[in-house]
């Protein structure tokens, strides 16, 4: 069981759908806010859009063109 709160409260990893580069937006402030405080771990940004979202470049693995 803890192995579970761990991935939900301990993420080694986060994709972000829908990201965005401006963090004013709804889709750019979950980057921000990892950004900001300090969050370690990887950010995988969503937008095919978009070739980079706030410094990360997009996630390719999850994007359907």
């Amino acid at each position: 069981m803890t192995e579970t709160f761990n991935a939900l409260f301990d993420p080694t990893s986060v994709a972000v759908i829908g990201a965005s580069d401006n963090p004013n937006k709804v889709g750019g402030r979950p980057i921000h806010y990892m950004r900001t405080f300090g969050y370690t771990g990887e950010v995988f940004p969503v937008n095919p859009g978009r070739t980079a979202i706030q410094g990360y470049r997009r996630s390719e693995e999850h994007t359907s063109e």
